[in-house]
């Protein structure tokens, strides 16, 4: 009975498919694991992730506890994310909010935020996100982010972001909430 435990065990040792690589993603405080939500075909191999860092902003006196995603341009379903608490907001006192995800695996991505407070299902549902307009208006202060006087963008549909192995993305900042009532074809939250 015992060798035949054995050989079972040994067999399925054997057959075993490596374990897919573990995302962490880190917040300036907490710390949260994340995975890709895409369940693969083939097993996986070990790959070298990268790192998304940036500023957090909201349009008000605190940035409400968020959910920061990386959100695959060619398959929605594959996300990496990391949680962030609430943070209120000091005028002039830096470092700013921030987040920094790691364990990203290599691709290009959406980066959104979501509302994690008690709020209303419409506010939930209205994401942060890293757009144009961050990159043409948002000018970066303490505070968050606030647009640039005279800035006559209306450009608000997201930026691609490419991750490499093993590299560091910086200043992907989650600071356009200014696209108004209507919004543009955003991915939903994941779920």
């Amino acid at each position: 009975m015992t060798v035949i435990l054995v050989g079972i065990l040994l067999l399925a040792n054997r057959l075993q498919t490596p374990p897919a690589a573990i995302a962490t993603a880190t917040a300036a405080t907490p710390t949260a694991t994340a995975t890709p939500s895409a369940t693969p075909t083939a097993p996986r191999t070990a790959v070298a992730s990268g790192v998304l860092t940036g500023s957090l902003g909201y349009p008000s006196e605190f940035i409400p506890p968020l959910t920061v995603y990386a959100i695959s341009v060619a398959d929605q379903r594959v996300f990496f994310s990391v949680d962030t608490p609430r943070y209120p907001l000091a005028t002039n006192t830096p470092p700013r909010p921030s987040y920094t995800m790691t364990g990203v695996a290599p691709g290009t991505y959406y980066v959104l935020a979501y509302r994690n407070d008690d709020v209303n299902v419409e506010a939930k549902d209205a994401p942060g996100v890293y757009s144009q307009y961050v990159l043409q208006c948002l000018q970066p202060n303490a505070a968050g982010s606030t647009p640039a006087p005279g800035c006559s963008s209306s450009d608000h549909s997201l930026v691609p972001v490419t991750v490499r192995a093993s590299e560091t993305v910086p200043r992907i900042d989650v600071t356009d909430w200014y696209y108004g009532p209507v919004s543009p074809s955003y991915p939903p939250r994941p779920r």
